[in-house]
């Protein structure tokens, strides 16, 4: 069955560098239909051209750009084309010039409301993160690499700051890899999270790698900043490698090793492939600290044996379990069976 709702997006044209003028937001409202036109006629190349060039590479190649002059809404591409729209107002709101645009999104799923903030860069159009309305909201601190956002009156721990910026570099000294900046956001709710991104969902420790984004209610967050750190090996690796990284990360990771060496005393016939599978890793809430735990201890094992940089070709090809499980393969000359028999071994060995 097709389930098909209504979408209220708001469009805004960012003040900076942009007028306001008639002629200006005629023009962007005019891009905007026309898109829309080509959509509706199955135009995708005429729909593309609609865009800037950040905008139709991170389409066409899925890349990813610095988060905060982008927005999520492309990375589906079934919903890129189910796109219908009715212009309902233009107006000025607090400096910018906000159009309301109602579509219906058809296929698969119900549908959700947004906010998404459009701008217009020679005679094409490219999206702002809701996340820059956000920031002029919030106080900033930059400490090392790692940008924090916080509403003022909001009471900060200063030195879990530090020991953020110790951590990461750190990791990116261990990994060889690239430092970038992170942008992390301290919350208190979901709403919240739900203005920065324009939608709502899961509210939580959080992180769009990605993006280089982290969300938290505490300012210490060593687990999702190695999400970030990571980011350069894989862009989308199997969760069952890329949480289990960061678990085994973790300053405090020998607690989770513990807990895993303990669960295989008692099941001695658990196989490490049972859980490598997306939809069994993340199956739920109860048992997400255990596969957590598991993982955790089987990345220990990898870099353990066979070292970091080993460890970093196969997290770079794991984007797929048949990518992981090959990589496993190419690594020692077992196959999942042979190797979930010797991590187990390992695990159970340690004192």
């Amino acid at each position: 069955m097709i389930l098909t709702s209504l979408l209220v997006l708001t469009l805004c044209l960012l003040g900076t560098g942009f007028s306001h003028n008639a002629p200006e937001v005629g023009s962007l409202t005019t891009l905007w239909k026309g898109y829309i036109g080509k959509v509706r006629d199955g135009d995708l190349k005429g729909a593309l051209s609609f865009w800037n060039e950040a905008e139709r590479k991170r389409y066409l190649e899925e890349s990813i750009f610095d988060w905060q002059t982008q927005q999520f809404l492309w990375q589906n591409k079934d919903l890129f084309l189910s796109l219908k729209d009715t212009l309902l107002s233009v107006e000025e709101v607090d400096g910018f010039t906000e159009v309301t645009i109602s579509w219906k999104v058809g296929g698969k799923g119900s549908g959700f409301n947004e906010k998404r903030y459009l701008m217009k860069q020679g005679n094409r159009l490219c999206f702002v993160s809701p996340a820059r309305f956000y920031d002029r909201k919030c106080l900033q601190r930059r400490v090392g690499h790692i940008i924090y956002y916080y509403l003022p009156g909001r009471a900060i721990a200063l030195d879990k700051l530090g020991e953020n910026e110790k951590y990461y570099s750190k990791l990116t000294l261990l990994f060889k890899l690239p430092k970038r900046s992170i942008d992390f956001y301290v919350v208190d709710s979901q709403t919240e999270v739900a203005e920065i991104l324009g939608s709502g969902g899961y509210f939580g420790p959080l992180a769009f790698s990605n993006f280089g984004v982290v969300f938290s209610k505490n300012e210490y967050q060593p687990h999702e900043i190695a999400h970030s750190v990571l980011y350069p090996l894989s862009h989308r690796p199997i969760h069952f490698i890329s949480e289990g990284s960061a678990a085994y990360l973790e300053p405090t990771s020998e607690r989770r090793i513990a807990r895993a060496k303990q669960y295989l005393q008692g099941h001695p016939d658990f196989d490490i492939s049972s859980i490598t599978d997306e939809k069994i890793f993340a199956a739920g809430k109860e048992t997400q600290d255990l596969h957590y735990d598991l993982a955790a201890s089987f990345v220990k094992y990898l870099i353990t044996t066979y070292g970091i940089d080993k460890f970093k070709q196969l997290y770079s090809n794991s984007s797929t379990e048949n990518g992981f499980n090959e990589s496993v393969n190419s690594l020692s000359g077992r196959d999942m069976a042979q190797f979930s028999k010797e991590w187990k071994q390992y695990l159970l060995r340690e004192s």
